[in-house]
């Protein structure tokens, strides 16, 4: 544990210190993100925060000594799609392209045998995914890779979701013993929060396509690593409960635009976020909000990871009513509630 948490202040120290370097360097290669309409910000800022944090947590993995050879898929991966954001935020690649290269790094993971294998189904068992692995595997790394990037549309919003997804992971890993999710997930929550002190409102700079991607992806890859491997009730949904806001955002967003006759790559103002600033809440109050649902997300997650067969069904109807008491209310109303309870404390 001592040299976990030497990990993250490694790696909190050195992204504290190299983003405003990372920033400079931004503005001089001009990956800078200029206002729309369909943005929240007003003036132009520099957006390879992603940069930083990759090379914090790599910082960070060298100096406790991680196996980096033994998953050096992961790693490879990881920098592919780095490389794949730093492009984007200074060039703006196209969706199909982006694609292509998400692809090949998810390939490039189920090389070194990080996949779905097996699901644990109640009343079944164990089911063995041999035939499927790879296209299941693919599919859930560039599902979650982008669900972070369209969750990306406020200062510290896609950060601070992804620091308390990689929480949420550290107290799984210490309740299963699993020391390489341990690692890798002390080490990223490092790097994240000293990005985080960057990034938060007001920011001085954004994550990016490097970031966001970057952060998606390491999400979706060490979720693999370790929640799929768990041979319990729970391994089936865990993963889904603890990314519940960013793959709920990216399903709405989907849905949205397939009624619109959009194109599901097309960019628009609709998201969560951008909802709950139309319905009167702050920037700083909306991103504070989606924190709050996601570490609910994540405490359900822990509470179900220990729930036996019949608590765990029990549990998931007891959600789904609460899901639908909450969807058939006026939401307009309950955020106004708490807007004006907010203002009064």
């Amino acid at each position: 544990m001592l040299i976990n948490i030497m990990g993250f202040l490694v790696s909190y120290v050195f992204c504290l210190i190299i983003t405003p370097l990372i920033s400079k360097l931004a503005l001089k290669l001009n990956a800078v993100d200029i206002p729309d309409h369909r943005k929240v910000h007003v003036k132009p800022m520099p957006r390879l925060g992603g940069l930083g944090v990759y090379l914090a947590f790599i910082i960070g993995l060298i100096v406790i000594g991680f196996p980096i050879m033994s998953n050096i898929q992961v790693i490879l991966g990881a920098t592919l799609i780095v490389i794949l954001g730093i492009l984007d935020d200074i060039y703006i690649l196209k969706p199909y392209q982006k694609l292509i290269i998400q692809f090949v790094a998810a390939l490039v993971v189920v090389y070194g045998h990080v996949s779905v294998d097996f699901l644990y189904l109640p009343f079944i068992g164990t089911v063995d995914l041999s035939v499927s692995i790879i296209p299941i595997t693919v599919l859930w790394i560039i599902g979650i890779t982008n669900s972070i990037n369209l969750i990306d549309g406020l200062d510290g919003l896609a950060s601070g979701i992804s620091f308390i997804i990689v929480f949420v992971f550290v107290i799984l890993a210490i309740i299963n013993q699993q020391d390489t999710i341990l690692m890798l997930s002390f080490v990223l929550l490092g790097s994240i929060l000293g990005f985080l002190y960057h990034n938060f409102f007001p920011a001085r700079i954004f994550l990016g396509d490097s970031g966001s991607l970057f952060l998606g992806f390491m999400v979706s890859v060490i979720s693999l690593m370790g929640l799929y491997k768990t041979v319990t009730v729970s391994s089936l949904f865990l993963p889904v409960i603890i990314l519940g806001l960013p793959l709920m955002d990216t399903f709405l967003a989907i849905f949205r635009r397939l009624k619109k006759h959009q194109s599901v790559m097309a960019p628009d103002k609709e998201h969560l976020h951008h909802q709950l600033i139309k319905f009167g809440l702050s920037h700083r109050k909306a991103v504070l909000l989606m924190y709050m649902l996601s570490a609910t997300f994540g405490i359900v997650a822990i509470i179900f990871s220990k729930a036996i067969l019949w608590g765990t069904l029990l549990f998931s109807l007891l959600v789904i009513f609460i899901s639908h008491y909450f969807y058939n209310y006026n939401f307009n109303k309950i955020i106004h509630f708490l807007n004006r309870k907010y203002n009064k404390t």
